[in-house]
Formats: structure tokens, C-alpha cells, sequence
């Protein structure tokens, strides 16, 4: 029977009864929330030490691994991998080892050749040296296309259909050259007068294509350091490679690939004149002067001369300076690169430069560059058509007649057309108009020509 206070009275119990069912029941359910929230506590933690930021989680196997591999490392080569935990390398000392792989090491990244860090006892390979690409590639790389297109481009339909049949469809249908039984151009230059599009075809190029687009100036070709500037071809080319199909435009490539020059000494005997080259002395002396002339020329001279009058001392490949020497060596390594020993596969190379005359004939050989492609100035028909390009978005008016500038007998380039509207647009907006003039473009083809055939003293730049 129930008591007076909702308990139970039990018959032998010493208590003589137990806590009534209601406070046990929140009892219980008040202990059962308390292990929810241990429970809850447990999991967070453990999601906690699992979850934790990389760098405090990777910080004890970092150090378990740096124990390993001890301290300091040798880099050695890896000639033979013989199973996943046994290779052979080679040292910088000279010998070969027969050593162990530990089993942190990435063996999918073991190829022979590869350069890998060696234990400084056991001369165990404990890790594997990366070819990272040096920065100055990685900006060559064209990650963004360019905004010009073949449309851009007044005139040089046959330029144009050039470099496609040489550049892109090799890229893009290598069957059709497969199916005639020909190897597919190497390589294409652009060459001509400045401001003629020689640069904007290469963009369109860019545009037009899927492939891997590097630029490159041929003044960064050039580095301070003995053997950087090769360094930096031989880069370009892997990356061009790793990457392929690809192309890559070097613009003014006059600045590493001149001719080569050979240094000769000139004995003069008496007042005589050889070739421009005069010593002023007195009868039956001699003087003895050096000068550095094409291979070409000098050959020349010697044929042309007499013995007493002409002899050489030393006839050799050199420079005048450290610089050229370092010049020419990172254009004979292009000249490996552009045909060397090993098949450059979808890699193609468009060249361009002002000077095609300056350039080395080794250079732009057949085998290198097997098309050459001109880029004169703009005739009438094609003057007409960059008018029509740049004045096309252009605010004209009424008494506005192209026709007047595309008849002028001056060798305008294309890139004086587009300076000569430019101009005109700015000396409309100085007057507060919103429309270009005739006046306006006559004074600003005066402006063009001025600085194109102004009154400067050329004999100061070279």
C-alpha cells in the first residue's frame, strides 16, 4: 500500500519503502543528459584532433621524418630503380651505391635521372628534388588570349594564310601533312619595316589557336650571369614541351641571333686604305690594328689583297666583350633548340625582327625556320582597309574623306594610320568636340610624319 508520500512500503525492507517512481525517473533522465553532453564532448574533440589546421597536424610527422632523414643531405642522381625499396645511385663524389628507399618517399615521382636527396650516412634516398620552372618562364606563358584577330589585321591576306599553313594547321591537322608524305614547317619570321604588324599577327595567332602560347622579347634572353641566358632557352623549350602543342613568339629576335663576328688583325704597310679602314703612318712602316668583320667579308678581303698588303695572325669566332660572348652562346643554344639532336615535336616558333639583314644565317637556315614571311608597308587597297578598321568606332564628320590620306604617296605604316587617328581624336577632344575633322587628321598626319622623318640626328643611335 502507498504511504503518505506517494512511496511504497515493502514488507522486510529496513527503509520500509523506496523513492517514489517519478523522482527516479528525472533522476535517470537527468544522468542521461549529462552522458549526452560527455558524449558530445568526447566526439568534439576527437573531430577536433582530426580536423585540426594541416600545419599543427603534419608538425609531429614533419618531425618524425626530419629525424629520419637526418641532417645535413647529400643530392645525388638516380641511375636504376631495381624494386619499390631497392635503387641504384649515383653520388657527386663519383661512385655508384646500391641503397634503400625509404617508404615516405613518393615512388611514382622515381624516374632515372631524376635528382634525389640521400641520407648523409646510410646514403639512403629520403626524398626527391622537384625541377621547378623558373619564374622568369612562367611569365612567358600566355594565360589570357588576346583581343586581336585575324580581322584586325588590314590587309595581309597572303602573310596571314602563310602562318596558318605553317604555324596552326600543323598543330591542328597533322594527318594532312601525314597523308602527302612532308614534315611540317619548324618554324616561320616575320620580317619588315616597323609599325607593319608583325607583333599583332603573332597576337592573332594567339587568338586563333588552342595551343600553349610563349612570348618572349629577345632581350630577356639575355641574362648578367655566365650561363643563364642558355639556361633560360633550354627552360622555355621544356616548358613549350611539357605543355604541347604550343607555340613560341620571340619578338625582336635581332637582339640575340646578330651574325657572328671574326676578329682578324689587319697589317697595313704604308699610307694605303683597306676597305675604309686607314692608318696614317709614314712610308715603310707598319702598324698592326684590329677589327671584327662578318666571316663573309673577311674572306673577302683576303682574296682581294696581297699577302704584304693583308695578313692574317688570328681568324676565330670571338666577340669584343664578355657580354657578346655570352650573346652568342645563348644563340647557339636556340640554335640547338630550334634544331638539335632531339625532335622538338608539336612545339612551333614564329621569329620576328626589324633587321633580317643582321641576322646569323645559321639562324634562319632551312631546317630552323623553313618560311620566311615579309611584312611590307600598307599599299593603297590595304591602307584603305586600316583606315576602315580604326576609324570604324570613331565619331566622324560629315567633310571627313579618307580618301585623301590613303592616296598620299608617304610610307605610312600601319602603326602611323592608328597614331594618326588617335591624334586627330585627341585634338577634337582639346576643342571640346565630339567629332573628328578633316583638319583634325591633317594635323595629325603632320604630327606622324614629323616624328617619322623629323630632323633627329640618326648617326646617334644604334
Amino acid at each position: 500500500m502507498g504511504n503518505a508520500h506517494g512511496g511504497f512500503n515493502i514488507p522486510g525492507h529496513p527503509g520500509g519503502g523506496v523513492t517514489p517512481v517519478t523522482k527516479c525517473r528525472m533522476r535517470l533522465l537527468k544522468l542521461e543528459r549529462v552522458k549526452d553532453y560527455l558524449l558530445l564532448e568526447e566526439e568534439y574533440i576527437s573531430n577536433q584532433e582530426h580536423h585540426k589546421p594541416a600545419e599543427e597536424r603534419n608538425e609531429e610527422e614533419v618531425s618524425r621524418v626530419d629525424e629520419l632523414r637526418g641532417s645535413p643531405l647529400s643530392v645525388g642522381t638516380l641511375e636504376e630503380l631495381i624494386d619499390d625499396q631497392h635503387a641504384i645511385v649515383s653520388s657527386s663524389i663519383g661512385p655508384e651505391y646500391y641503397v634503400n628507399i625509404l617508404s615516405f618517399v613518393d615512388k611514382d615521382l622515381l624516374e632515372p635521372g631524376c635528382s634525389v636527396l640521400l641520407h648523409n650516412k646510410t646514403s639512403s634516398i629520403v626524398g626527391i628534388l622537384s625541377d621547378e620552372v623558373d619564374p622568369l618562364i612562367s611569365v612567358m606563358k600566355v594565360e589570357k588570349a588576346p583581343l586581336e584577330t585575324y580581322r584586325d589585321i588590314g590587309g595581309l591576306e597572303k602573310q596571314i594564310q602563310e602562318v596558318k599553313e605553317a604555324v596552326e594547321f600543323p598543330l591542328t591537322h597533322p594527318e594532312f601533312f601525314e597523308d602527302i608524305g612532308i614534315a611540317p614547317p619548324k618554324g616561320v619570321i616575320l620580317y619588315g619595316p616597323p609599325g607593319t604588324g608583325k607583333t599583332l599577327l603573332a597576337k592573332a595567332v594567339a587568338n586563333e589557336t588552342s595551343a600553349t602560347f610563349l612570348r618572349v622579347v629577345g632581350s630577356e634572353l639575355i641574362q648578367k650571369y655566365l650561363g643563364d641566358g642558355p639556361k633560360l632557352v633550354r627552360e622555355m623549350f621544356k616548358l613549350a614541351k611539357e605543355h604541347a602543342p604550343s607555340i613560341v613568339f620571340i619578338d625582336e629576335i635581332d637582339a640575340v641571333g646578330t651574325k657572328r663576328l671574326v676578329l682578324i688583325f689587319l697589317c697595313i704597310f704604308g699610307c694605303r686604305a683597306v676597305e675604309g679602314f686607314r692608318e696614317e703612318a709614314a712610308f715603310g712602316r707598319t702598324h698592326w690594328f684590329c677589327v671584327a668583320l662578318p666571316l663573309s667579308r673577311a674572306s673577302a678581303l683576303r682574296r682581294k689583297y696581297a699577302v704584304p698588303l693583308l695578313s692574317y695572325t688570328s681568324c676565330r669566332y670571338d666577340a669584343t666583350s664578355g657580354g657578346e660572348k655570352e650573346i652568342q652562346r645563348t644563340m647557339l643554344e636556340l640554335l640547338n633548340q630550334l634544331d638539335g639532336f632531339e625532335a622538338r615535336g608539336d612545339v612551333k616558333v614564329i621569329l620576328a625582327t626589324n633587321r633580317m639583314e643582321s641576322l646569323d644565317p645559321a639562324l634562319i637556315r632551312p631546317g630552323r625556320i623553313d618560311r620566311k614571311i615579309q611584312l611590307p608597308n600598307p599599299d593603297t587597297k590595304t591602307k584603305r582597309k586600316i583606315f576602315e578598321i580604326h576609324t570604324s568606332r570613331m565619331t566622324m564628320a560629315d567633310d571627313v574623306d579618307l580618301e585623301e590620306f590613303v592616296l598620299v604617296k608617304d610610307e605610312l605604316s600601319g602603326a602611323d594610320i592608328k597614331a594618326m587617328c588617335t591624334e586627330a581624336g585627341m585634338l577634337a577632344l582639346r576643342e571640346r568636340r565630339m567629332k573628328i575633322t578633316q583638319d583634325d587628321l591633317r594635323q595629325a598626319k603632320e604630327k606622324a610624319l614629323y616624328r617619322k622623318k623629323g630632323d633627329i640626328p640618326e648617326g646617334l643611335y644604334l
